[in-house]
């Protein structure tokens, strides 16, 4: 996965599956019941933002993502099309994600 890629254990891994969990209803039709507070003490503890090594993780976590899918014939047109551009967007979707991840908005 693009989270153990840049490094994140199997503990941040799972702390970040808990975090989205609130997501879970809006995914999934058959719902399984959660541990509410599992969910509340990793809401409280480092964001995933923190966890994933801030803005240099979240960064690298991003080029990780953009080269997989620059490898992925399925996709990888989207991309070359706009080379010029890519650079310019890997930034800014670290900026997004970073912000999604409970880091500082700057998108």
């Amino acid at each position: 996965t693009a989270l153990r890629a840049v490094g994140a254990d199997a503990q941040n891994v799972d702390e970040c599956v808990v975090l989205l969990e609130t997501a879970r209803r809006d995914v999934l039709i058959n719902r399984r019941p959660h541990d509410v507070k599992k969910t509340q003490e990793a809401a409280s503890a480092k964001s995933v933002y923190e966890r994933l090594g801030g803005e240099m993780g979240v960064t690298n976590m991003v080029e990780t993502m953009y080269n997989q899918a620059l490898e992925d014939t399925r996709i990888r047109s989207f991309f070359e099309k706009n080379k010029a551009k890519v650079t310019t967007i890997k930034k800014k979707m670290a900026q997004f994600m970073g912000g999604c991840f409970g880091g500082p908005v700057t998108y």
